[in-house]
């Protein structure tokens, strides 16, 4: 699928929205005890971070746009028992419950 590096976020929901659906869901995500994400051990996560606070360049070439939305290139959605699912890059994470198929 054809994607175009992307533009930061306009403002900070559109950030969290982003991090809720991708970041939170990752395999690079730490979990604590009661499965709510800790922290990330991801490069992408953290520039976007040091980005909204001016420390850092936006990473456009993984976070890229496709199909008139943002994607990560480099998600894995974490699966419950710990391992990872297979690569979803086609549309990969719908916002509000669209399906992409």
């Amino acid at each position: 699928m054809e994607h175009k590096p992307s533009q930061p976020f306009a403002n900070g929901t559109e950030f969290a929205v982003f991090n809720d659906i991708y970041c939170c869901n990752c395999h690079l995500y730490k979990l604590d005890e009661e499965g709510m994400p800790l922290e990330s051990n991801c490069e992408i996560d953290n520039a976007m971070v040091n980005f909204q606070i001016g420390m850092g360049d936006w990473p456009a070439n993984s976070i890229v746009e496709m199909n008139g939305r943002r994607v990560c290139l480099h998600f894995k959605k974490r699966l419950d028992n710990g391992g990872v699912a297979r690569e979803e890059i086609d549309g990969q994470v719908g916002l509000f419950g669209e399906d992409d198929a």
